[in-house]
């Protein structure tokens, strides 16, 4: 498992991405009640064939962090 937690030094947090191993996102099914209401607002899970971060999966965690930047126009 490998998570991604972005934090600015304003304090803002991108909202965390979290990746597992395997070949389906079970992870979404079980945590989509999950509080998004902290500051670390709605998590996101993804899944990986190893659980590492690759190549598709650093797009997504670019593509996190310009939605953040874009959303609170920074």
């Amino acid at each position: 498992m490998t998570a991604s937690y972005t934090v600015l030094t304003a304090g803002d947090c991108v909202p965390p991405h979290i990746f597992y191993k395997g070949v389906r996102n079970v992870e979404l099914q079980h945590l989509k009640d999950f509080p998004t209401d902290g500051k670390s607002g709605c998590w996101k899970f993804d899944v990986t064939d190893n659980g590492y971060v690759n190549r598709e999966a650093y797009a997504n965690i670019l593509k996190d962090f310009d939605d953040f930047l874009t959303t609170n126009n920074i």
